[in-house]
């Protein structure tokens, strides 16, 4: 008998599945679990399934107890202590570049700095929360999973482990990423893109 595990089948559908529901939540608003399920049109198990894991990080439920239905509504949003509101408002307007698709050599230039740009501010962002305590780990690794560009990931999780590693010898790291954060954010506004 063979061990089964997941392939890259189950592992793509369950990223489509979980992009759906972030894309669904992308103004960090409440939705209800039923609004939820229309808008991305996931089964009920597959869509509790992946809210389930996304609540351990960069999703918040809350029951509406006030309601005299039952059972009570559910609803879900953003996690705000993960997603600041400057990181959710650069979420917001990735999706909606991606929906525009500029094609023009100029624009396709301009949103790909700006990508980076809020990439790299988002990036900056997550750091200086998980490094002072507004973070925890599973958090961490959901945001970066689902808010950072996959490619930079592995290069990104090698920068927590050296940042971790310098808290441990008492360095303020705090101070470096706010410090990193400053300075690039200096940079992306002195360059000019026609």
């Amino acid at each position: 008998m063979t061990k089964r595990g997941l392939g890259s089948r189950q592992i793509s559908e369950a990223k489509t599945a979980e992009n759906k529901i972030l894309k669904a939540l992308h103004d960090g608003e409440w939705y209800r679990y039923t609004d939820l399920k229309k808008e991305t049109g996931l089964s009920s198990a597959t869509l509790s399934k992946h809210l389930k894991v996304l609540e351990k990080g960069i999703l918040e439920r809350k029951l509406d107890l006030k309601s005299k239905e039952y059972p009570h509504p559910v609803y879900y949003r953003l996690n705000t202590s993960v997603v600041d509101s400057q990181t959710l408002r650069r979420f917001q307007r990735l999706i909606q570049d991606l929906q525009l698709a500029p094609v023009e050599q100029g624009h396709i230039r301009v949103f790909i700095h700006e990508r980076n740009k809020d990439t790299s501010l988002s990036l900056l962002s997550f750091l200086e929360r998980y490094f002072s305590g507004m973070l925890n780990k599973e958090e961490l690794n959901q945001a970066l999973e689902y808010l950072v560009f996959e490619s930079y990931k592995e290069d990104i999780c090698g920068l927590v482990d050296k940042l971790e590693a310098m808290k441990k010898k008492g360095k303020r790291v705090e101070s470096i990423l706010s410090r990193e954060t400053d300075a690039l954010m200096a940079d992306y506004e002195s360059l000019q893109l026609a």
